[in-house]
Parts: C-alpha cells; structure tokens; sequence
C-alpha cells in the first residue's frame, strides 16, 4: 500500500539526481572575492624604526600610517568582476536606518568607529588618524572594513550597497561581500608609551613588526618538457601548455614567509614573560575550471592536474596568509598552445 509521503519523496529524490552536483572546492566556478590585502606604504610618527625587513611589507598599522588597502577577486575566465566600494564600519556594526546615503569619510580618519564610504577601486588608499584622535574614540586596536563589489552580469556595487542595507530582504544575487578587520600595530609599539612600560620584558619590544608573507616563484613542471629543470615562474606570469600534458606547480615561499615573535605570558611569579612563537601559514589554490587528475600535497604548496583537450585558457590562484592578519596572493595564468605557441 501506497503511503500519501512516497511521492513527495519520490519527487525529492528526483530532483536531487537531476540537480548539477556542486563542484569540487578546488574550482572557481563563479566571481568571488579571492580576498584583502593591507599593505602600510607610508610610516606615522609612531611607525619609526620598526625594524621592517627589506623588500617585505607591514601588514599592520599604527597612528598617522597610511594603507593601502587591495582587494583581489577571482572567477571564470570569461566573468566580469567589478572593483568594491570600500567602507569603514564597526566590527559588527550596521545602521539601525538608511536613507540610500553614505557619508565620506574623512582623511585622516579621526575615528576608527562608525560607518562612512573610504572609496572605491581595486586599490584604495587611507590615511589613519593620531593616536590622540584614535584612543580618545575608544577603538584603538583594529578597525574594521566592508568590500562590496559585483560580478558585474546581475548587478553593480552601487546596487548592491543599496541593497545590502534594506530594510526589505535584500536580493544580493550577484553581489560580492568581504569585510576584513585590520589590526592597529604592533602592540609593542603603542606600550613604549605606557606608564607600565618598564614591567614588561625586553625581548618583547624587539620583536620585528608583522608583515605579509611573499610568493617568490611558482615552480612549474610540464610532462611536455621532460628533459628541462622547473620553470620558476614570477607570480602574474603567462605559461603555454599543451591539451592532455600533466602539469605541476609549487608554491615557493619568501624564507622568513613564517615570522617569529612572542607574545606576553605569566611566568611563576605572576610576572610577564616573553615566549616565543612562530605564525602558522595557511595555503590556498584553485583552478578556475575544471580540469582532470587534479590533487595536491598534503601542505598544499605542491598541485598537479591534467591539462584540458580544449583551446581555453585557465589560471591558477593561489594565497598565503598567516594567523596574525598578513596575506599574500599570486597568480599564474595557463594558456593552450593552440591558443598561443610562442609563449615559452
């Protein structure tokens, strides 16, 4: 006998054979924002003689620095992706009302708290406040942002931004929505000037600031040119490859990629002690089509695949971030000798 909950079960499992499966989490199948990178280009007061690695750039910001914040997406080869607007909120802020408008911010920022528009672009540039101006808001320590870009087929980001702060249900379809929290930094720096500076451990203030970890190569291996040693290709580089040929690509790393420091404990006199630490790095890379035999290290630094029979063109994204805010992000596009035979 026929119970009156078979067909809808019937239905169900219908509609779940005949539904695409969802693809694999190597694969950029849509625009996404691939991530935010903020890079401090010009020293404050309070910034001098950090101790910044040459070539290496600080991932932290303190009083009167200026950042550049640089936003990255990442989709199919044939999508279009629109820069963001940039905004300045509250970690977990939002307006309780919206009347269609957003207040610039103003430069130098006085405040690190409240919701104004910083601009808009892939790249965008922002001038924090004093320290005076910053701890007498309250928020010293980080400030938060908000990315609002689109995949450029559905809709704007002016469109999005609109609809992102509706009192309706907003329809975001389309819409790209990052927000990062950057950090004001190093902690080190800010406590020089603390009444109770003299309580604290040496070693805690020699500690080198916080930077982004760099991608100095990606090594590629092509079974097309068996005989020659890896090609060590800068991150944004070109390569040719051929339909079916195996490919292998290693993520090489800037040797201090994962930086020491230490961070403030309790010793067994109740006193603060410095100890040592390292940054975790943690890897990620996609392919943004689908392609065959595809698999990667257990680290996630080495990556092999089958090229496609087909003429496309794919690229290979990838990002290095540690566990202390800094991130960095390479590309390396691969386009089929049919397409191009000259590229080497």
């Amino acid at each position: 006998m026929q119970t009156p909950a078979r067909p809808a079960w019937l239905a169900l499992a219908w509609m779940c054979c005949c539904l695409p499966p969802d693809p694999p989490d190597w694969v950029i199948a849509y625009p996404i924002t691939w991530g935010i990178q903020t890079n401090v280009v010009a020293d404050g007061y309070y910034s001098q003689d950090l101790g910044v690695p040459p070539g290496h750039i600080r991932a932290e910001a303190l009083p009167g620095d200026t950042v550049e914040l640089r936003w990255f997406g990442a989709g199919p080869e044939d999508s279009e992706i629109r820069p963001p607007i940039w905004l300045l909120t509250s970690f977990g802020y939002a307006p309780f009302s919206f009347d269609g408008t957003v207040p610039n911010c103003e430069q130098p920022l006085p405040s690190l708290i409240g919701f104004c528009r910083l601009g808009e672009g892939e790249r965008l540039r922002v001038s924090l406040g004093s320290l005076d101006a910053l701890t007498g808001a309250g928020s010293i320590g980080y400030f938060s942002i908000l990315a609002i870009a689109s995949d450029g087929d559905v809709n704007d980001p002016e469109t999005c931004l609109q609809r992102a702060f509706s009192e309706r249900n907003p329809d975001l379809l389309g819409c790209l929505m990052a927000t990062r929290t950057i950090e004001i930094g190093p902690d080190w720096r800010l406590l020089q000037f603390h009444p109770d500076a003299e309580d604290l451990p040496e070693q805690y203030f020699n500690v080198p600031a916080n930077t982004n970890p760099i991608i100095t190569a990606l090594s590629v291996e092509r079974s097309s040119r068996p005989d020659e040693p890896p090609l060590r290709a800068a991150p944004g580089e070109r390569l040719t490859v051929r339909p079916g040929e195996q490919i292998s690509v290693t993520v090489e790393l800037d040797a201090d990629a994962a930086q020491e420091f230490v961070v403030l404990g309790r010793g067994p006199d109740d006193t603060f002690v410095a100890e040592p630490s390292t940054e975790t790095l943690i890897i990620e890379a996609r392919l943004n089509a689908l392609t065959v035999d595809y698999e990667r290290s257990d680290d996630r630094l080495t990556h092999r695949w089958t090229a496609p029979d087909s003429p496309d063109a794919l690229t290979f994204f990838v990002q290095v971030a540690d566990d202390r805010g800094g991130v960095g992000f390479a590309t390396l596009r691969l386009v089929s000798a049919l397409e191009d035979d000259e590229t080497p």
